[in-house]
């Protein structure tokens, strides 16, 4: 099937851009960060950090011991505290002290403990700190912003190519879709049709042929009636049907031959990757007449020809000395009359048809349009590898076949 590659290839670069951006801004907030980043004030502060740390950690071995050690306090505490058998009847002087040193002990116990609880929570706090500080130093001393740049560098012309191959592929697509678009539409809908037309064909081919098998009038009864089911009232002889159906079918795949001839006709040229016209503007200046003759028809084909090219090539201009005569403009009047476009007036008594042919011979997405066979000039590239489009001056428009272009001009009054 005929697809628009120019349109796949522009979304997949259009995807690239969207990478490469995004590795661009990556980059270049990774350069931010290492220019912004104060080393010393972070060594600094890791230092503190680490020796808050390590001054924790100590308070919280001694704060562990203390609570050790108090609970072997508390533990003598309670067993002095516990009544005994007299305890039941009355209390002592050496009980009621007991009891009041377990109550100090277990004060000084929650007290401990609640310590150990707020040096973890600082702890917890500025270990992650103390990390993460640690990552971003050894990130620091490894980072490369010289190569980060030299990348930054790179990565920019990189985007610069894959937004002049989107340039690129965006007008390739657009010459596609206008010359080849809707063709390719009407073909792949003719396709669709005889798909279709084959499948009644497999139906109506294997119906007859049950047909043909069959024994009882009741059988070939049921058959009839399926094949009026399936074709619609009216259909209901399988042969006919088939018949029908083979006619429906050649005169599409006709109609597909055609068409498929004519997008491989375009394609072929879309796919010359055309990126400038060089025209031979003395030559389109002419048009043939019934009897054979040239004729000069004036500047009328050029002026409606050169812009409708410019919005997807680059145009040159070549004119024989023989044109300002013909028109009495000179060159730079020609540059104003056509803007955008190198435009050249050969000088003296030389014709353009070298200098048209060497501004094509090392440019081999440049073609050129000119009715010249240019015969004299067989070794020439663009002569070698075919690279002339023909034309066709029309008494109101100017028709490059190739191009599948028909674009009408406004006439002048001619001169002999």
């Amino acid at each position: 099937m005929y697809t628009n590659h120019h349109a796949a290839r522009l979304a997949s670069l259009e995807r690239g851009e969207i990478r490469l951006r995004q590795e661009i801004d990556d980059a270049k907030a990774h350069l931010d960060w290492f220019e912004a980043f104060d080393s010393e004030e972070a060594y600094s502060t890791l230092l503190q950090l680490r020796r808050d740390i390590r001054a924790i950690r100590a308070q919280l071995d001694e704060t562990d011991k203390a609570i050790g050690a108090n609970a072997l306090q508390l533990a003598r505490a309670r067993k002095a505290a516990e009544p005994g058998f007299f305890g039941r009847f009355y209390m002592t002087s050496e009980r009621s002290v007991a009891i009041l040193h377990v109550s100090t002990v277990e004060k000084r116990d929650n007290e401990l403990r609640k310590e150990k609880a707020r040096l973890g929570s600082e702890l917890a706090q500025k270990e992650p700190d103390e990390n993460v500080l640690a990552a971003e130093l050894e990130r620091h001393r490894g980072f490369d912003p010289l190569e980060t740049r030299a990348a930054l560098t790179h990565k920019g012309v990189m985007l610069q190519q894959i937004q002049s191959g989107e340039e690129h592929a965006a007008k390739a697509s657009k010459r596609w879709e206008a010359a080849v678009g809707e063709l390719a539409k009407a073909y792949a809908a003719l396709i669709q049709e005889i798909r279709s037309i084959e499948s009644d064909l497999i139906v109506a081919e294997t119906l007859d042929n049950n047909l043909d098998a069959a024994k009882t009038a009741r059988e070939r009864a049921k058959i009839h009636r399926d094949c009026a089911a399936r074709f619609g009232v009216g259909n209901e002889s399988p042969g006919a049907v088939a018949s029908e159906r083979k006619g429906v079918r050649g005169k599409l795949m006709r109609d597909a031959e055609k068409i498929e001839h004519r997008l491989r006709e375009k394609i072929s040229v879309l796919d010359k990757e055309i990126a400038r016209f060089i025209l031979d503007g003395s030559n389109l200046c002419y048009a043939t007449a019934d009897n054979g003759d040239r004729r000069f028809v004036g500047l009328g084909p050029l002026m409606a020809l050169v812009p409708c090219l410019r919005e997807s090539y680059t145009v040159e201009l070549w004119f024989d000395p023989g044109i300002v005569r013909q028109t009495n403009m000179r060159e730079n009047d020609l540059k104003v009359l056509f803007p955008g476009v190198n435009v050249n007036v050969m000088s003296g008594t030389q014709k353009a048809d070298a200098a048209i042919l060497g501004a094509a011979e090392h440019d081999e997405h440049a073609y050129i349009i000119s009715n010249d066979r240019f015969v004299d000039f067989f070794d020439k590239n663009a002569v070698k590898n075919k690279r002339i489009f023909g034309h066709i001056i029309h008494p109101k428009s100017v028709q490059i076949m190739a191009l599948d272009l028909n674009v009408p001009y406004q006439q002048e009054r001619m001169s002999a």
